[in-house]
């Protein structure tokens, strides 16, 4: 059994990485699809801003059911990016996590953060790399003498699976930050190409 760098699982690690789930106590699998599925609702809040009251319900409906030109994941952090709410650097992080939730919903294997084939794709996001490094200058846990790897595993949380949660963490904060300061096309000029400008 591949024993990573681990961090002991203190109070400091309960913090609210998502409000109403202990993501720490999850499967890696379920965080994935977990905070890729609330950034894709922080995606839709920014464009439903956007449309303001001036789609009805079946309107709504149409455009965001998964058929709709902004139903999937994918297609809303596209045309996010098309309309300048996100920048290319979050766009790309946005896939590959995008691929990563491919991954693992559409797959019966084992998944782990701490898997070589996954640390080297999370190493490709852009700031994974620099949390990885700040948590393993901290004071990693030690297996206890007569402790089991088992026992050991269960006490401690990986530094790979900390890195994820403050790293989807941030994209969606960044997606809600776009969404807070994001301008409803109504309190604009009508057909003017500023409605889709951030901060106008």
């Amino acid at each position: 059994m591949k024993v990573t760098p681990r961090l002991g699982i203190g109070p400091q690690l309960y913090k609210s990485f998502h409000d109403g789930v202990n993501l720490i106590a999850e499967s890696d699998r379920a965080v994935v699809l977990i905070i890729a599925n609330d950034i894709e609702n922080a995606l839709e809040a920014v464009f439903l801003k956007v449309f303001d009251d001036r789609l009805n319900k079946q309107l709504t409906k149409d455009l965001f059911d998964f058929s709709g030109p902004l139903g999937t994941y994918s297609a809303k952090f596209k045309m996010a990016y098309a309309f300048g709410f996100i920048d290319k650097v979050l766009y790309d992080d946005l896939d590959r996590l995008r691929k990563m939730r491919n991954d693992v919903a559409h797959s019966s294997s084992e998944f782990s953060f701490d898997d070589n084939d996954t640390e080297q794709k999370l190493l490709t996001f852009g700031p994974f790399k620099e949390l990885h490094t700040q948590w393993r200058a901290t004071t990693l846990a030690t297996q206890l003498s007569g402790e089991t790897v088992s026992d050991f595993v269960a006490r401690t949380v990986s530094v790979n699976k900390i890195c994820v949660l403050q790293m989807l963490g941030l994209f969606k904060k960044l997606v809600d930050e776009k969404a807070a300061s994001v301008k409803p096309a109504t309190d604009l000029l009508p057909g003017s190409p500023q409605a889709f400008v951030l901060g106008v």
